[in-house]
């Protein structure tokens, strides 16, 4: 089931154990969500869970260039577990939508994988939450060194953060640079410059953020060079991200960098 509005929903996280700095505000923040503009419509897919309405992912779709600007969800330690597996899906219309966007063959012998934003793997934890991750809404051209790169090292370690803290908050999306772009398939699905994604962890009652950019191309590339600050990836990509935290503190967890309390993650 997707809903098509963000009023009204509950995050499945849990904000109790960082009450030093979340008391302030209840669990249903919904941290991983950017400021959504006016006129903005995300797509919201939620999915039957034991009974219970999940949240899986957020997305903001761009159907000027057929990839999605953002996309947002929170992993906890349980559903980074689970017995969903990849199998045969593939990916294809999200014919609910209501927007128009890429087919399989835009992609087919484009020289780019079709990369997922929220990863296949983060929805382990449901099969009907991981075939939603194989909609063109959550969708871009990557190319297959970064795709399998460090930028799978960085999923890899948002998933052994969820198992460590209980809950990582992500947003992820692709970064479009000057006004023309390369382009694939019949249908011109543009293809990005960068990515980037931005985590937020709460470690005994502190919140800790981090940011990553990479380059869509086949040049090698590491965790530790594409690391930086959350407030200096929002002023690379004009998005106010984590927007639900309170203002208070809001801007001294997005201004620091850490790196060794990350790279302990990666493998």
């Amino acid at each position: 089931m997707k809903l098509y509005r963000i009023l009204a929903l509950a995050s499945t996280a849990c904000l109790c154990g960082c009450l030093g700095m979340a008391s302030s505000y209840s669990g249903d923040a919904l941290l991983e969500l950017p400021a959504i503009e006016a006129g903005e419509s995300p797509i919201i897919y939620n999915v039957d869970d034991d009974g219970v309405n999940h949240l899986a992912y957020t997305v903001l779709y761009d159907e000027e260039h057929l990839i999605p600007a953002w996309v947002a969800y929170d992993l906890t330690e349980h559903e980074s577990r689970g017995t969903a597996e990849r199998g045969q899906k593939a990916f294809r219309p999200d014919e609910n939508a209501g927007v128009r966007q890429a087919v399989d063959s835009d992609y087919r012998r484009s020289g780019y994988t079709r990369g997922h934003m929220a990863p296949a793997a983060d929805f382990k934890w449901n099969d009907e939450a991981m075939w939603d991750t194989f909609y063109f809404t959550n969708c871009c051209p990557q190319t297959a060194q970064m795709n399998a790169g460090a930028w799978e090292d960085v999923e890899g370690m948002v998933r052994r953060l969820a198992r460590y803290y209980g809950t990582v908050y992500v947003v992820t999306g692709p970064i479009l640079e000057g006004n023309s772009h390369k382009t694939i398939g019949k249908n011109n699905v543009t293809v990005p410059e960068k990515f980037f994604k931005a985590l937020l962890i709460c470690d005994n009652q502190e919140w800790f953020s981090i940011a990553f950019v990479m380059n869509n191309d086949d040049d090698p590339q590491t965790v530790r060079g594409s690391m930086l600050t959350v407030n200096d990836l929002e002023r690379m990509i004009g998005l106010d991200l984590f927007h639900n935290m309170p203002d208070s503190y809001e801007e001294d967890v997005e201004d620091q960098l850490d790196a060794e309390r990350w790279l302990k993650f990666v493998r």
